[in-house]
């Protein structure tokens, strides 16, 4: 074997003795077995390694105890930068984090009164400080409001497909301005509303054309320039301006750059960079407010703690980090917002 492999091997060997070493004690392997589970074990420590570089830290189990999670479908931080909300659909309720993941508090409960949930999908908060937050109650077609406490404030919606109507939730954001814009895959539209729940404006139907929506995810706003972004089930990410004018889209099926296999979760950025979360393909896609691919996250996975299997939404703050919600493992990610190019 070449000086330098045997170099490289031995790297590897004592960087990975914990797990090698056990192995000694073993029946020895034939030769040409032994090197490929090397080779394949090094390609597995390579992948991880290209995510640690990234990696800050994970929080979260599958469980009902504080700080654990039941398939979590949601996140946003306040704008304050303190603190984090998850949405905890399984178990109802919503968890209060410090943004390095210590557990404040929770609230909802199953049920249909006021500050419960049925299947709660997506979060949004306002520009105050502290801020509101507005949860889309996706099984009860609703949106309800807190104070950043949990405290009940208000609710709106019911099942239709008249005006403040819903047919399942998808997604909801709040601008600068504190309106509320509400993404629903049954009726495949877009709704804007005051913060108080006062109807204002709704666009889209049912298509893959300028516009249309076919099941649209979530729904994101550039607080800088007002633009309304749309994660649309069909592969694409649609740009709109405050008032649902169409601008543009971009993106298709598939799993090249720039496209998307259910994308179904996206933030932006101060900057104005859209960020989403491409959970059919197992990868984050950072792109500018016009399209155009910026970085990527691939080969997700913790070292030694497993794949992210479910990026089922995301949210990035002011210094750059991006805070993942992973559903099948339960759990939280942060990331540092550079990828790969």
């Amino acid at each position: 074997m070449h000086y330098k492999k045997q170099r490289e091997l031995k790297t590897y060997l004592l960087r990975n003795r914990s797990f090698v070493i056990p192995m000694l004690n073993m029946r020895p392997l034939p030769p040409i077995v032994a090197v490929a589970f090397i080779m394949l074990s090094m390609i597995m420590t390579n992948n991880y390694s290209i995510y640690a570089q990234n990696f800050i830290k994970t929080w979260g189990s599958l469980g009902k105890g504080e700080g654990q999670f039941n398939g979590p479908t949601g996140i946003i931080e306040d704008f304050g930068g303190n603190t984090l909300y998850v949405v905890d659909a399984g178990n109802n309720r919503i968890e209060k984090f410090t943004t390095d993941g210590k557990f404040i508090k929770s609230w909802g409960s199953s049920g249909s009164g006021d500050g419960q949930f049925n299947n709660p999908t997506g979060i949004g908060t306002d520009l105050t400080s502290p801020g509101n937050v507005w949860v889309a109650d996706a099984g009860n077609n609703r949106i309800e409001k807190f104070d950043s406490n949990g405290t009940f404030i208000t609710k709106w919606g019911s099942s239709g497909s008249g005006e403040g109507q819903f047919d399942y939730i998808t997604g909801v954001a709040v601008d600068k301005s504190g309106n509320v814009y509400v993404a629903g895959v049954g009726n495949n539209r877009i709704q804007k509303f005051t913060g108080d729940g006062k109807f204002i404006t709704k666009w889209g139907s049912f298509g893959t054309g300028e516009g249309q929506f076919y099941n649209p995810g979530r729904v994101a706003v550039d607080l800088k320039n007002g633009y309304v972004y749309v994660a649309d089930m069909a592969g694409r990410i649609e740009k709109f301006t405050g008032d649902g004018k169409f601008i543009k889209s971009w993106g298709s099926l598939g799993s090249g750059d720039g496209q998307f296999r259910s994308p179904s979760g996206m933030a932006v950025d101060l900057a104005g960079n859209v960020y989403v979360a491409d959970g059919g393909n197992n990868r984050i896609q950072k792109f500018t407010g016009d399209g155009q691919l910026v970085s990527k996250w691939t080969n997700l996975g913790i070292p030694g703690g497993g794949n992210v299997h479910d990026e089922i939404d995301i949210d990035v703050d002011a210094s750059g980090k991006v805070f993942v919600v992973d559903r099948d493992n339960n759990r939280v990610e942060v990331l540092i917002a550079t990828g790969t190019s």
